[in-house]
């Protein structure tokens, strides 16, 4: 029986092929240890990878193109499951870098959302799970830019929550994207609109220069991780969006989200984790900080 790959884990595409064709091998990487993954489950799933376009998403499931079956579907890694999905007529080279997201659980009730956000055009792919085709679909959000170049803002970071999408085109702007069937229509339509804010305070409190946003969304809550430069350090936000508003605490540098737990890499060898827990008799969450458990790296 071949067993399924310890998760976390990286999918890592190397072997690049000629132009336009996609790499040739994808090696799997576990977080936790840092070693590549090796075994019977784990190569076959590399052969099931192998010359083909992929783009993960938060849930665990990763899209599939095949360029010489001219097929995609939704793979999920962990169970060795398949769900066909139309093929998508994006431009082959850009699956990789494009943010692909599910509205639910693929394999649930309801026809989930797939949706699939191009990263540098204004543009969206979106479907269900058993629908014929794609919708494309080119978006205005506003502009950004000045006397001398202008550009339409886009769709990132972006993270899926409660069937929704939210995103943040500015620092200070969180926006909110549906799919939704309007009466007596046959396909999806977006619907745009933005998530309440508080004001944000006027007083000095130490943030400095650029800020980066990340968007997180664990299943059970949404996150919103803001980097900032203070002073050549770096310092972080983190807030979590829902009831209309966006309510910020200050915690220590989350990266990326699984089962529940932000992992982060205060130092390039060093792998943290952090948790947000409910104490006993406590309305609030509170910060827990832990650390994973990694190999040296050869010198």
């Amino acid at each position: 029986m071949e067993m399924p790959p310890p998760l976390p884990c990286l999918a890592m595409v190397h072997g690049v092929g000629a132009q336009d064709q996609p790499p040739t091998a994808t090696t799997l990487i576990s977080v936790a240890d840092a070693r590549p993954l090796a075994g019977a489950g784990v190569l076959a799933l590399e052969e099931e990878l192998k010359n083909k376009y992929l783009c993960p998403t938060p849930q665990g499931w990763m899209l599939v193109h095949d360029p010489d079956a001219a097929t995609t579907y939704l793979l999920d890694a962990k169970r060795r499951q398949k769900i066909q999905l139309p093929r998508l007529a994006v431009e082959q080279r850009l699956i990789p870098y494009c943010s692909c997201l599910l509205s639910g659980e693929p394999t649930a009730a309801g026809c989930p959302v797939v949706l699939l956000v191009e990263p540098i055009d204004a543009t969206i792919w979106y479907c269900r799970v058993g629908d014929s085709e794609w919708t494309r679909h080119e978006y205005d959000i506003g502009t950004v830019g000045d006397e001398y170049f202008v550009e339409k803002r886009v769709i990132a970071p972006i993270a899926a929550f409660g069937g929704r999408f939210y995103f943040n085109p500015v620092p200070a702007e969180t926006r909110v994207l549906e799919l939704l069937l309007r009466p007596g229509a046959a396909a999806l339509a977006p619907v745009f609109g933005s998530v309440a804010r508080e004001p944000e305070s006027t007083e000095d409190d130490g943030f400095v220069g650029t800020a980066e946003v990340f968007m997180v969304g664990t299943g059970d809550e949404l996150y919103q991780v803001m980097l900032a430069q203070n002073g050549g350090r770096h310092e972080y936000d983190i807030g979590t969006v829902g009831d209309e508003h966006l309510v910020e605490k200050r915690v220590i540098s989350p990266i990326a989200a699984f089962g529940g737990r932000f992992y982060f890499n205060p130092v390039p060898s060093e792998t943290r984790v952090l948790e947000l827990l409910l104490r006993p008799g406590a309305a609030a969450l509170a910060p827990v900080f832990g650390s994973v458990t990694m190999e040296h790296e050869s010198t």
